[in-house]
């Protein structure tokens, strides 16, 4: 037969555990509308929203190896901020740093024109990053786009190809090409 010690502790642990689904819930949709984990160091901000998040039914349960579960719970904060920042959609900044990060145009390419729009919320579009280029005369788009994707390959990116056209992606970023307007080819960012 169970106590009533032992009842109430199930009980405690029941409300803990929908405590948390519910404000795993908020918690998700707050930290992606306030851009919270949404910049350069994303998951770092998104862990410490994590970590109070999953302390507080903690609280509730009083646990017997506090230490252990302290440990326990900032492995998940770090988890989970990590994949909350992968998830949501890159601050213009971030964006603009993969970009010089990640690509590495052909020798003679040079940058004609670069814009970045878009917000975080994704009203009017997510956020990205059009840059456009000029390789000099003599060259057809089409030799353009070659030697773009000869390097980009090199780089680490993968060749894909749907039914809009090819496109590249390394990691979650994903480059796609654009109607140049200013320059000779162009190219588009997204996260």
């Amino acid at each position: 037969m169970a106590t009533r010690g032992s009842v109430n502790r199930v009980v405690r642990v029941v409300l803990a555990l929908l405590v948390l689904a519910v404000m795993s819930v908020i918690a998700y949709a707050a930290i992606g509308f306030f851009t919270v984990a949404s910049g350069q160091r994303g998951w770092l901000w998104g862990a410490i929203v994590w970590f109070l998040l999953l302390v507080m039914p903690l609280l509730g349960l009083r646990p017997r190896r506090l230490r252990w579960w302290v440990v326990g719970l900032t492995v998940c904060a770090l988890l989970a901020g990590a994949v909350t920042w992968y998830r949501v959609p890159p601050t213009r900044d971030r964006l603009v740093a993969a970009y010089e990060r990640e690509v590495h145009p052909p020798r003679g390419f040079l940058e004609a024109a670069r814009d970045v729009h878009g917000n975080t919320w994704c009203f009017k579009g997510c956020p990205v990053l059009e840059v456009e280029y000029e390789s000099g005369p003599g060259s057809s788009e089409r030799q353009l786009r070659r030697r773009l994707d000869a390097a980009l390959v090199d780089d680490g990116w993968t060749a894909h190809a749907d039914d809009r056209g090819g496109y590249w992606t390394k990691w979650r970023w994903e480059l796609r090409p654009a109607e140049a307007e200013r320059g000779e080819l162009a190219v588009v960012l997204t996260g």
